[in-house]
């Protein structure tokens, strides 16, 4: 009877080990999934770009597109960015100088598929702030 006793103890232990790393690996997913480079397919804004793409780096730091203006353009944009989650709604949020950029982004429609002409895996999401919207697109493999 103390060998059952000892063997629940140690199956509900086991089953507490492999569950408990699955829940907080699942805890930050979106943020391991946001981050790398990014195309802009569409760019709902009031100002220009010069290059399309800018990309999400695991340590924090981001690279922005270069800002394009009538006279003049921005150099390379650079700044900090920061996944969190509030009232269920996922958010990116971009410290930066540059004040065409520079914000808090709702994240919408993410998804990953499958490309049929490619036959590469991709992932896709919007970015909406106050005076920005982006349909972005990345390569996975």
């Amino acid at each position: 009877m103390a060998i059952f006793g000892v063997t629940k103890w140690c199956s509900r232990r086991s089953l507490l080990l492999v569950i408990t790393p699955l829940l907080l690996a699942g805890c930050d997913w979106r943020e391991a999934d946001i981050q790398g480079s990014w195309s802009i397919e569409r760019l709902q804004a009031d100002f220009l770009i010069l290059n399309n793409a800018f990309a999400l780096n695991d340590d924090h730091t981001c690279f922005l597109p270069v800002v394009r203006f009538e006279d003049r353009h921005t150099t390379k944009e650079t700044g900090t960015w920061r996944w969190f989650i509030k009232d269920k709604q996922q958010y990116l949020e971009i410290i930066t100088d540059s004040e065409e950029f520079a914000g808090v982004y709702k994240i919408t429609g993410y998804r990953k598929y499958r490309d049929p002409e490619s036959l590469g895996v991709l992932a896709e999401m919007t970015l909406e702030s106050e005076r920005v919207r982006m349909e972005c697109r990345k390569a996975l493999y």
